[in-house]
């Protein structure tokens, strides 16, 4: 259990108003702020923030809470859950003492830092390096703008055999959790082992939580070669629990009460970008 001195502290810290603005456009009205209510649609506001009270209110809908009933609300976790969530975002310690049971806590935030690494990495190159050019104009010419290529951090993987291990090594991430993120593969020629995506566009797939949790690359050029590759099951890694691109649609599944399966990222994209958002893949 955690402990109620601990739940206090998170929530003290906890900016009500900024965690709501991650998904709520908010207007200052009075003491408190107004916006459209994310539980259900609507036109006009009915959202009601008092960051005084600690508390919101939807007067359409009747939804209402403090910052940790949002976090349960919109990320689709427990309470205990929302604690860690909002721990973590403004860097407050749970001591050992009052974590939550979990024997491979540190090896799966091991493995999620390597992953938010490469996500960093790739969406570097694919805004900044010459060799990413035909990245760039392959999902231009699909039809992405560039701020929506940002929003959704699509990367791309330098053709360099080990260029996201070395960087990564730099930046002081073992080889050890690269290998447990599925981001470097054993050389069977006795080399040194080498990054598992090599010269393709790279689609980061993010979890509810909003980590990234793996990687799908597509290839560039008529290399004789999987157009597609993904990443393997990891810790954090569930090929059969996974959906491409829940993150973002999550909330708009709740407000529509539907969900839309199509094939692969590129339809995502493509849809989200159009303003259908309830889709994953």
């Amino acid at each position: 259990m955690i402990t109620d001195e601990i739940k206090e502290e998170v929530k003290l810290a906890a900016d009500l108003v900024e965690v709501i603005s991650d998904r709520v456009k908010l207007k200052r009205s009075g003491n408190g702020f107004t916006g459209l209510c994310p539980f259900h649609n609507e036109k006009s506001p009915s959202f009601h923030v008092s960051p005084h009270l600690g508390i919101y209110k939807c007067f359409g809908c009747g939804r209402a809470g403090d910052v940790y009933s949002f976090v349960m609300e919109q990320e689709g976790v427990d309470f205990l859950e929302a604690v860690r969530l909002l721990a973590n975002r403004y860097n407050i310690i749970i001591p050992e003492g009052n974590a939550i049971d979990d024997p491979n806590r540190h090896e799966r935030e091991g493995v999620f830092h390597a992953l938010k690494f490469a996500t960093a990495f790739f969406h570097q190159h694919l805004r900044e390096s010459d060799e990413a050019k035909e990245a760039r104009a392959y999902l231009i010419k699909r039809g992405l703008k560039r701020e929506f290529i940002k929003d959704y951090l699509l990367g791309y993987s330098p053709e360099s055999w080990r260029g996201l291990a070395d960087a990564a090594k730099s930046a002081g991430i073992s080889d050890e959790y690269l290998f447990k993120a599925g981001l470097l593969k054993e050389s069977d020629t006795g080399r040194d082992p080498y990054d598992t995506f090599r010269n393709r566009v790279m689609f980061p797939v993010i979890n509810t939580m909003g980590r990234v949790i793996a990687f799908g690359g597509r290839l560039m050029g008529d290399v004789k070669a999987a157009k597609y590759i993904n990443s393997p099951q990891t810790l954090v890694y569930n090929k059969s629990e996974a959906l491409y691109g829940i993150n973002i649609a999550k909330n708009e599944i709740r407000k529509q009460e539907e969900a839309i399966m199509v094939e692969g990222y590129m339809d995502v994209l493509q849809l989200h970008q159009a303003g259908i958002k309830n889709v994953v893949s």
